[in-house]
């Protein structure tokens, strides 16, 4: 696969996830998260970069 058309798919298939408690009345505390991938076929070797845990703030 050309490097071009790799960096392309890989461009196009970013994501960004948010997390919003429910409840905003709780201290601040601390939130797990595990991300799984399944990458597309062909794509090779694909790489995650994310925090395991992120803080909500109280107000």
């Amino acid at each position: 696969m050309a490097i071009t058309m790799r960096i392309a798919l890989e461009l196009r298939h970013q994501y960004s996830i948010a997390f919003y408690p429910t409840s905003t009345n709780q201290k601040a505390k601390w939130h797990k998260i595990k991300i799984k991938l399944e990458p597309p076929k062909g794509l090779g070797n694909v790489s995650l970069a994310y925090k395991d845990a992120y803080r909500s703030f109280d107000k």
